[in-house]
């Protein structure tokens, strides 16, 4: 007689029932990249357009650990060696106690610095097409766009055909884009008139001048 056991042992089994654990491991592993693939691509870009990371964002978060850190003293007691003589730290210490005072003053009506941006020069220049817009404002294409296509879906501005160019897109504002606007600018004025307080008798116009220069290279 043969041994009945012999075919349910595993040293026998065939190659392919021998790297099954393996292969459900691999289609396993697979699964789970793919899902965090599409989780990744639903995440919206930054839509400040200012160049800084979603995590750099003005919010809550920021305001607070500003205010911890000049609240009680902490960078008084620190030595911040050669860093105080440095331009750009102190410019991004000042952005972001700046753009932290405008997103509180603009919180309710959800528009960041980069869209006001954009509401404000197509409503001084009416038709301005989207390659000129991410021209002044240092913004690239795929961010222009993004930050185009939001205040599109919210009804705040429309882009036509311009007749020059087909493949162009001239950019207005809408009655309600208009609106916003207004409102925006309103509380973006009290909040810049709060920032002009705190050069406590300094020369504003001096120091946008001087900020100029640093934005244009020799």
């Amino acid at each position: 007689m043969g041994c009945p056991a012999a075919a349910s042992s595993p040293f026998r089994r065939a190659p392919e029932a021998r790297n099954a654990p393996l292969a459900r491991a691999v289609l396993i592993g697979l699964s789970k990249a793919n899902a965090m693939g599409r989780r990744i691509k639903k995440r919206k870009p930054n839509d400040y357009g200012d160049g800084t990371a979603a995590a750099d964002r003005p919010g809550k978060r920021r305001a607070s650990m500003h205010r911890r850190i000049e609240g009680t003293g902490e960078r008084r007691g620190l030595d911040m060696g050669t860093l105080d003589k440095a331009i750009g730290f102190a410019l991004r210490r000042a952005q972001i106690s700046v753009f932290a005072d405008y997103a509180e003053a603009t919180r309710d009506l959800a528009v960041s610095t980069a869209q006001f941006a954009i509401l404000c020069l197509v409503r001084a220049n009416a038709g301005l097409s989207q390659g000129s817009l991410g021209q002044v404002l240092g913004i690239e294409g795929p961010r222009t766009a993004f930050i185009i296509d939001d205040l599109e879906k919210r009804g705040l501005l429309v882009r036509r055909p311009l007749p020059s160019d087909r493949r162009a897109r001239a950019i207005f504002l809408t009655p309600l884009g208009r609106r916003l606007h207004e409102q925006v600018a309103k509380r973006e004025a009290a909040h810049n008139a709060k920032m002009i307080e705190r050069l406590r008798g300094e020369d504003r116009d001096a120091l946008l001048r001087m900020l100029a220069l640093l934005a244009t290279p020799v």
